[in-house]
């Protein structure tokens, strides 16, 4: 509560109370009168007393009343405001957190029916609404309320209404997302939504500030790039508890084996988001059927804040046996982040987190031993120990079945090239000339091939490479990696290095004695640069995946060295798999999901992991792309082909795998760029409280009413 003029209530105070309590000292003028006896005049005789000079004062329900009257009206010319959490007679924005970590149960005293910390969230943003907009007559002007979700985007969910019913049904219709917990998008939608449109007309200074109420843990990425505009005020509600609980699969991976490729090695790192150390058994599922444990429990070390002492390299733990591995690094994860404990006292660390600390959870490797696996299969690796975010206990991957690729080269130009793919170990391998390929593309017959090796090839006019995944060497595949010049005596620059193609490749040495000078479009993504320009370009667009070298390999000394042998079966394997083993790479919340699918495909459907069946109109021959995917879980595209009885299927999976995501410990204030905003604290200049003032003056007409009636009741 804040008084806005309290000085002038003391004053008020100081000039009344005073006098009216020396009023009960005084004694009043009388005339005197004879009469025959006292006795009747008892009455008069109380009143005598209470009137008699530098006596003590007694007892009186009148002064008593009329102190509370004067009391009031001193309390009433002061002012008094209280914080209603909305902003009477403006503009306020509900911003609710629908993030991965709002997800969790920490706040729930239900366990059969937990409530998510997303929906104790919505029952405060209601009743603030329902007290906003039911305030009657003394709760101050109406005002504008819009709502809006942020996660990894930012969703409108209502525009600026005066409809209590309106805003409530939007703050109900939010729902869950798995996302990253960032807020930008959605501040500068409120912020193009409170601004004005004409400043020439109505200055900032004129405009009446917005007041922006955020409901969330605080767990937000990106706060500390963003900074508080001019006329902002910000409320901050935190939802969570510090007791909050979390280990998760943080990373998950799998594998076949060169040597014997019906064998899959499975590969887990498990993420400790306390400041305590933790145990857990973890598992291994096929199909949903139990296949390994870890004979121990997996001790999984505490939280990591970044900036203090190095913390040591960890052995991975094997189901079953324990051999050395480094511990790779988390995503998001600086070289500064390092181990908390020892020296720190786990209740030290805690109190880090609580205060928005930067975060990583701790990490223990666990790697299962290899397995028979000749089919598809999905793969769930899950940690057994209860805690608050269930959405990150367990990881799934599709994994294709065990094959070989089917590859088609077009052109006769490189001997080289074609040595090296005869003698790769392909299911099937094809050459054919500029014709016969453009024969395959007019019947259709493409599908066939997974990858085909373009060797300087470039399509008629009027022919378009169909759906597929293309290795370009020179030549023009498509007509957005058109050269408009060439460019000479070319030197290695730099290059994706942690790009699977470049597994094993090392182009420092490389010289390119001509390459094709192409200015990429901006979907595109350079892989390798050299002194003059691009050398090597990914490009996915239409459901055509190119990867394109800018040169003949024959004009460079690039096939003179090992990198060279290791290039191609690399870039062979990601074409080959980005389709197929979509699993293996794995995806997250906010992704979209690219498949290639027959160009023959209909009736396509995609079911969700809740249970329900969207239908999916394919815009694109032969590519499905879906997206935002929400929801972690496994999801199922299935279709229907001419000539099949039965609907195909294709499955893929969605994961969390987010460290700063799983740790769910909330913040006691927002540390914006240029300011904190503390829990249900208000950092800005605009009036986001309402005005207690009439009501102290409708309890003063009340407490004289009483007054009134008392002294009548006595004189009566």
């Amino acid at each position: 509560m804040t008084w806005l003029t309290p000085i002038a209530g003391l004053l008020l105070a100081a000039a009344t109370i005073p006098p009216l309590v020396a009023l009960y000292f005084l004694k009043l003028r009388r005339q005197p009168r004879a009469i025959a006896s006292t006795l009747l005049w008892k009455r008069s005789l109380e009143d005598l007393r209470a009137n008699a000079p530098f006596q003590r004062l007694r007892m009186n329900i009148l002064l008593l009343l009329q102190l509370l009257a004067l009391a009031l009206l001193a309390l009433a010319l002061a002012q008094p405001q209280v914080d209603t959490g909305l902003q009477r007679g403006g503009k306020t924005v509900i911003l609710i957190d629908n993030s991965a970590s709002m997800n969790a149960i920490d706040l729930s005293e239900d366990l059969e029916k937990p409530k998510t910390r997303l929906e104790f969230a919505k029952e405060d943003a209601i009743a603030r609404v329902e007290k906003f907009f039911g305030g009657g007559i003394f709760s101050g002007g109406s005002g504008e309320v819009m709502v809006i979700a942020f996660a990894d985007r930012a969703d409108v969910r209502c525009n600026f209404s005066e409809s209590r019913n309106q805003v409530i049904d939007a703050i109900r219709s939010i729902a869950p997302t798995d996302g990253r917990t960032k807020i930008g998008e959605a501040l500068q939608l409120a912020r193009a939504y409170t601004s004005s449109i004409d400043p020439d007309k109505n200055p900032l200074a004129a405009i009446e500030s917005a007041m922006l109420v955020i409901f969330s843990d605080g767990r937000i990425e990106d706060i500390d790039t963003q900074a508080k505009k001019t006329g902002e005020t910000i409320v901050f509600n935190r939802v969570g508890s510090n007791d909050a609980d979390n280990v998760g699969v943080v990373r998950v991976a799998a594998e076949r084996s060169p040597d014997d490729p019906d064998r899959i090695q499975v590969f887990a790192s498990i993420g400790n988001a306390n400041a305590i150390e933790v145990r857990c058994d973890v598992e291994l599922s096929v199909n949903e059927a139990a296949k390994s444990i870890t004979p121990d429990p997996v001790v999984v070390p505490p939280a990591r804040l970044i900036g203090t002492t190095d913390e040591p390299r960890r052995k991975p733990r094997r189901a079953g046996e324990t051999e050395d591995a480094a511990d790779d690094e988390a995503p998001g994860e600086s070289e500064g982040a390092t181990s908390a404990t020892g020296a720190a006292d786990s209740a030290a660390l805690a109190k880090a987190i609580a205060s928005g600390g930067k975060v990583v959870p701790g990490r223990e490797q666990v790697v299962f031993l290899p397995f028979a696996q000749p089919r598809d299969a999905v793969i769930t690796v899950s940690q057994l120990r209860k805690d608050d975010l269930p959405i990150d206990d367990a990881a799934a991957l599709v994994v294709p079945p065990a094959r070989r690729l089917r590859v088609a080269y077009v052109g006769v130009h490189s001997p080289l090239l074609r040595v090296l793919l005869r003698g790769m170990p392909l299911e099937s391998y094809d050459e054919l000339s500029a014709g016969e390929f453009e024969a395959a593309i007019a019947d259709g017959t493409t599908e066939q091939f997974d990858v085909v090796v373009l060797d300087k090839y470039t399509p008629p006019e009027g022919i378009k490479l169909p759906a597929g995944r293309y290795l370009s060497f020179s030549g023009t595949p498509v007509s957005d990696l058109a050269p408009y010049a060439e460019h000479e005596r070319v030197l290695f620059r730099v290059a994706r290095q942690d790009h699977p193609v470049f597994r094993s490749v090392n182009a420092t040495d490389l010289f390119v004695a001509k390459s094709q000078a192409i200015s990429p479009p901006r979907e595109a993504e350079v892989l390798m640069e050299g002194t003059e320009g691009p050398l090597m370009i990914s490009l996915d667009k239409g459901g055509v995946r190119v990867l394109h070298v800018c040169f003949d390999p024959l004009l460079s000394n690039w096939p003179f060295s090992r990198s060279w042998v290791n290039f191609v079966p690399n870039a062979l394997e990601w074409l080959g798999s980005s389709g197929d083993a979509l699993a293996l790479a794995g995806l997250q919340p906010g992704s979209t999901a690219a498949i290639r699918i027959p160009t023959a495909a209909d009736n396509v459907e995609l079911l969700h992991p809740d249970g329900h069946s969207e239908p999916i109109v394919i815009r694109d021959p032969g590519q499905f792309a879906y997206g935002p995917l929400t929801r972690v879980g496994i999801y199922s595209l299935s279709w229907s082909e001419p000539g099949q009885a039965e609907r195909l299927t294709r499955r893929f999976a969605v994961n969390l795998l987010n460290p700063l995501e799983s740790v769910i410990a909330p913040v006691d204030n927002l540390a914006f760029a240029d300011a904190a905003v503390k829990e249900s604290g208000i950092v800005g200049t605009g009036n986001s409280r309402s005005s207690l003032w009439p009501v102290l003056l409708v309890v003063v007409l009340l407490v004289l009413l009483l007054e009134w009636w008392v002294y009548q009741r006595r004189t009566a």
